[in-house]
């Protein structure tokens, strides 16, 4: 017997295995069932390697410090949040802005609703991962220029009317003024 054939079982047992298969077909599924086993390991290897990936892709995204601020904003706050109130929280250009919170969004950690012409910003929490990520970010996150952010941002949410935004975007000085007609310091 060749060595090929050696090594796949012979006999009634292997009879029972395979009905109605003859030995020549035996073979051939059995060495066809060893590959799909390999390539079965292979897949599950190819997985754990995506998802470790996926992580390290998610960490990059936030190892910048815009998109970092961004999302410790959108985390810190209890409500969704629109593109002008993180500009002004930020002070940040609104194109910068904007960069990232598609960059967060593409990664699964910020879901958007719409209202109108107006998006409103949360954190994505249904994942479980995404959970513990950004109670990892509310933790680590602290200092400056995380707590000029969060004063910058509780300050710009007194101009929502209805718990929205109805400001906009407005330069620095016209946000001042409308700060202190809510009486508001500035």
């Amino acid at each position: 017997m060749s060595k090929a054939h050696a090594d796949f079982p012979t006999g009634s047992r292997s009879d029972r295995a395979w009905p109605g298969y003859s030995k020549t077909h035996r073979i051939i599924y059995g060495l066809l069932d060893r590959q799909a086993t390999c390539f079965y390991i292979i897949c599950i290897y190819e997985h754990i390697d995506m998802e470790a990936k996926i992580k390290a892709e998610i960490l990059k995204i936030l190892g910048d410090p815009t998109r970092l601020r961004v999302a410790h904003l959108l985390v810190a706050s209890p409500k969704s949040l629109c593109v002008c109130e993180i500009v002004d929280a930020l002070k940040l250009l609104q194109y910068r802005v904007s960069k990232s919170l598609v960059m967060l969004r593409r990664a699964g950690l910020v879901d958007v609703d719409r209202n109108g012409t107006w998006g409103y910003y949360r954190p994505k929490t249904e994942d479980e991962t995404n959970h513990v990520l950004f109670d990892f970010v509310k933790e680590y996150c602290s200092g400056e220029p995380f707590d000029a952010d969060l004063a910058g941002l509780s300050k710009r949410l007194v101009l929502r009317e209805g718990e929205k935004c109805v400001v906009g975007f407005l330069p620095e000085k016209e946000l001042q003024k409308l700060l202190r007609k809510k009486g508001v310091a500035a």
